[in-house]
This record gives structure tokens, sequence and C-alpha cells, in this order.
């Protein structure tokens, strides 16, 4: 796999936790704004990925290969399933929640981005970026949960 397919399946990756937390906004009417607002969030991240792809055409940022792959694709066949149980209306808040919790803690353990180094400004940007949100992400999901009345 090269500097490029990582980046487009970590764009992937985003995507479809955008995905899931858009159906879950369909499934839990008194959460409705606060999925769809995270999902928007994960599109913005998609594209924040892939702004990444013309710094590593132009050599300023380079795919260093310590990209765990399987683990990736995984993740990504895992949150699909996940969103067609919300889609099919079968995931209890609850489940969404922990699942939510658990997308994003795992986000901040992969350290995809490491597959990248390089001098580019964009990388550091795009990295900080996404560490900072997605702390964010799962702080507001705990947050929600409580307000939630779920322990």
């Amino acid at each position: 796999m090269d500097g490029k397919e990582v980046l487009y399946l970590l764009a992937e990756h985003e995507k479809v936790i955008g995905d899931f937390y858009r159906a879950l906004s369909r499934c839990f009417s008194d959460q409705r704004q606060f999925w769809e607002s995270i999902s928007n969030e994960e599109y913005v991240h998609r594209d924040e990925v892939l702004s990444l792809l013309k710094p590593l055409e132009s050599g300023t940022i380079r795919f260093t290969g310590r990209f765990n792959e399987k683990a990736i694709t995984s993740s990504v066949n895992f949150i699909k399933a996940r969103t067609a149980d919300a889609a099919a209306g079968t995931i209890q808040p609850m489940e969404a929640f922990a699942t939510a919790a658990s997308i994003e803690a795992s986000l901040l353990e992969s350290k995809g981005f490491d597959a990248f180094s390089g001098s580019a400004d964009e990388l550091r940007r795009v990295k900080d970026k996404l560490l900072r949100e997605t702390r964010l992400h799962r702080n507001m999901i705990m947050t929600e949960k409580e307000r939630a009345g779920l322990k």
C-alpha cells in the first residue's frame, strides 16, 4: 500500500464514522442535533485528510511505511456494520454511545498519521486538528451520554 492509498483509506475511515453518527441522528431524535453536528465534523476530517494528497504528491511529506492497514480496514468494516444496525433501528442508546466512544478512543490510539513524515505545515496542521477534535468528540460523547441519563 502506498501513501496515496493510505490517505484514501484514512479518509474513508473518517467518512464511515460520519455515516455512523448520521445514522444515529436518525435513530435518536432526542440527540439528533448532537449526532448531526459531530457527523458533519467527521466529514470535514475526511476533507482534511484528503488535503494531504497535494503535499504527498509534491514530496513535502512522505509515506514512512509504518501503517497498520489491517487495523484500519477492520475498523471501517466494524463501523459499517454498526451503521447498518443503526439504520435498521436495532441499536440501543447505550450501545450507540459506547460504540462512538470506542471509535474515538481507537482513533487516538491508532496514530494513523505516523505513517507520514515531512516538513509540510499542512501535515502538522491536519495531525494537530484531528487529534484535538478527536479528544473533543470523545469528551462530547461522554457528556451527551450523561445528559441522556445513561451510565
